[in-house]
């Protein structure tokens, strides 16, 4: 879990009211090393397309990262790295085991920080604005390419969809802390383990 000098969540997290739909996590060993299983509920935005977030802060809020396919990646800014993509639409309920970076055999690194979980939803009339936008975008294409002035990400849609689920999960406080990490022992040589 490398964390960088950037607040993770725009510092959104740190407000003392957030609402979000719902989530819980707890510390389990897996093989001896400890994993975060978090468990979080959708809501009334379940069947809906969208993107889920899992993040943690450090103890002051000043450093954070966010869990990915890639692993661990610390926020450097701009859009926030998901944890997964719901095309299909969102599940009910989300289960997830993220593992602790490393080999250590404790969370102790990481005693005190907090683990923050929120998603966003990709609704029709964002469907609707991301296809005027590209049918703006193709209408003067040819005219940009001519005048050396087209750039290459404004053949991609990605970075509009995502901003716009994005916003949804900040705009409407779809995001919020569910679990503080305490000291846990998963080296059974310890005396630890669970």
């Amino acid at each position: 879990m490398k964390l960088l000098k950037q607040p993770i969540f725009l510092g959104l997290l740190t407000a003392a009211a957030m609402a979000h739909a719902g989530g819980s996590a707890r510390i389990v060993c897996d093989m001896f090393y400890p994993a975060i299983e978090v468990t979080y509920t959708t809501g009334a935005d379940a069947g809906i397309p969208g993107l889920f977030w899992v993040g943690v802060l450090t103890q002051n809020q000043t450093l954070g990262a966010f869990y990915t396919k890639k692993g661990w990646e610390p926020y450097e800014g701009g859009l926030y790295p998901f944890h997964s993509r719901y095309d299909s639409g969102f599940q009910r309920t989300l289960n997830v085991k993220l593992p602790f970076p490393g080999s250590n055999h404790t969370t102790r690194e990481y005693v005190g920080y907090t683990v923050y979980t929120g998603h966003g939803v990709y609704t029709k009339s964002m469907q609707d604005q991301v296809s005027e936008r590209r049918q703006a975008y193709d209408s003067v294409k040819p005219a940009m390419v001519a005048k050396g002035m087209w750039r290459k990400e404004f053949d991609s849609d990605e970075f509009h969809m995502l901003a716009l689920v994005q916003h949804d999960l900040t705009i409407n406080k779809k995001y919020g802390l569910i679990y503080t990490i305490p000291f846990i022992d998963c080296n059974p040589s310890d005396g630890g383990g669970a």
